[in-house]
């Protein structure tokens, strides 16, 4: 990822849901609408999904900066975040694969390890991808598992091999 400026981005994302009027969305999503129906206005859809589209990103962004900026030593910087969430669900579920990240820095600012390390086994189970190792080895370090983190980093030696085996 992109080293990236925390003020700039929050001031952003502040912007982008300065112009929005969360209210009118809200009331718009929270019936039904009938494509088929003769009163059904398409560039309304349109224009409220796209609304609705940006305060998600706005909020993603402001949780996941405030995610990146968030130590366990900071009560209130955990709050911060943990409210930067609670706002992000009100407009989706955070726990879609979308949220991943956002989730497991909870539980690591929280110091919940021994749930944080099953949530990545879970998704290493379905999507093994080398930083996600990286980020296990990381951990079992920080639970002082040394002998499992030798472990994994020998299984990363197996798993993503420096060079291409001949045969």
């Amino acid at each position: 990822k992109l080293e990236r400026d925390a003020d700039f981005v929050l001031a952003a994302a502040q912007a982008v849901l300065e112009q929005i009027d969360e209210d009118k969305v809200a009331a718009y999503f929270g019936k039904n609408h009938d494509k088929d129906s003769d009163s059904f206005d398409e560039d309304l859809a349109e224009e409220m999904k796209e609304q609705k589209e940006a305060i998600i990103a706005a909020y993603a962004q402001i949780a996941e900066t405030l995610g990146d900026e968030a130590t366990a030593e900071d009560s209130d910087s955990i709050e911060a975040f943990e409210d930067a969430i609670d706002d992000l669900a009100v407009w989706t579920s955070v726990e879609s694969d979308d949220y991943f990240d956002l989730r497991l820095k909870r539980e690591m600012l929280h110091e919940r390890f021994g749930k944080a390390l099953s949530m990545l086994s879970d998704k290493l189970g379905d999507e093994p991808e080398k930083d996600l190792y990286e980020q296990r080895i990381e951990l079992l370090e920080t639970l002082g598992w040394d002998e499992w983190a030798n472990h994994e980093r020998a299984m990363m030696l197996v798993r993503y091999p420096k060079q291409a085996t001949i045969f």
